[in-house]
């Protein structure tokens, strides 16, 4: 089980060397661009023109992936991914591990409305989230955000609830990216593939 920092640190060091040498063809798989069916999906949206900078100014975090929801017709499916910018979550992804636990069993507190927010995104299955920023009564003080992401039907079998690596920088854009694997390092993928991570 993967718990300390180095794994992060060493997937980080990896595709900082990685992306410096991405090709057209790399960043359009990462951008959901490649092929004129994905090409298509979100051209409409702000986010949609800034994922080529998230690319290559975006931090790699770790998010937990602690829901998904698909039937026959969905062609891109949503995950519930929990995530943070702090070094100390992404060295720590313990403590992802435990607000997915929290979320569980989480009940809306009337009058509340974060509460009442948070309780409509974790119970809908339609639901939409970009850097839902979750009560530090969840988090114990610390800073993790709640983001629904829709990714391609062809990476379904590939990934497992969990940590999973995306791009992010709320300062570029809302949306987060997901890293498919052919872009990880070398440990974190055996120990993907391994169901050695929490």
């Amino acid at each position: 089980m993967i718990t300390t920092n180095t794994t992060y640190k060493e997937f980080q060091s990896c595709w900082n060397d990685e992306k410096k040498t991405l090709s057209k063809r790399d960043i359009a798989l990462i951008s959901g661009k490649d092929g004129f069916k994905n090409a298509i999906k979100g051209f409409l949206t702000a986010d949609y023109y800034k994922r080529g900078k998230l690319i290559e100014e975006g931090q790699l975090v770790l998010g937990y992936i602690f829901k998904t929801w698909s039937s026959s017709d969905v062609g891109y499916c949503p995950y519930w991914v929990l995530f943070s910018p702090s070094p100390k979550v992404n060295e720590n992804p313990q403590l992802l591990k435990d607000v997915a636990k929290s979320l569980s069993g989480y009940t809306e507190v009337k009058g509340d409305k974060t509460s009442k927010a948070l309780h409509k995104l974790l119970t809908q299955p339609l639901s939409e989230a970009k850097y839902f920023e979750l009560p530090e009564s969840i988090t114990n003080g610390n800073l993790i955000y709640l983001s629904i992401v829709y990714l391609r039907p062809e990476w379904r079998n590939n990934i497992r609830l969990g940590l999973n690596p995306f791009i992010a920088n709320q300062g570029i854009s809302k949306e987060i990216l997901y890293l498919p694997d052919q872009f990880w390092s070398g440990y974190f993928k055996e120990c993907y593939y391994n169901n050695e991570l929490i």
